[in-house]
């Protein structure tokens, strides 16, 4: 079980990574109003995405557990 938390953790870093990466490259003009605008907007959208990237992977390995 420990192993595969940790596993998650990571593949859920590498995919919020990516996501919010390519999300805010896009959306360049959302973070040029303000320093704390930026890091608020950063933040949040990188915990979220966080979030769902944990959760997807976690849901992979469980399957993958139990069809194993």
């Amino acid at each position: 079980m420990k192993k595969i938390l940790k596993d998650s953790i990571k593949l859920a870093s590498a995919i919020g990574f990516y996501a919010f990466i390519k999300f805010f490259f896009e959306r360049k003009e959302l973070a040029i109003v303000s320093l704390r605008d930026t890091i608020v907007y950063i933040t949040v959208s990188y915990l979220i995405l966080f979030t769902i990237g944990f959760i997807l992977s976690f849901t992979v390995y469980f399957i993958k557990s139990k069809l194993a």
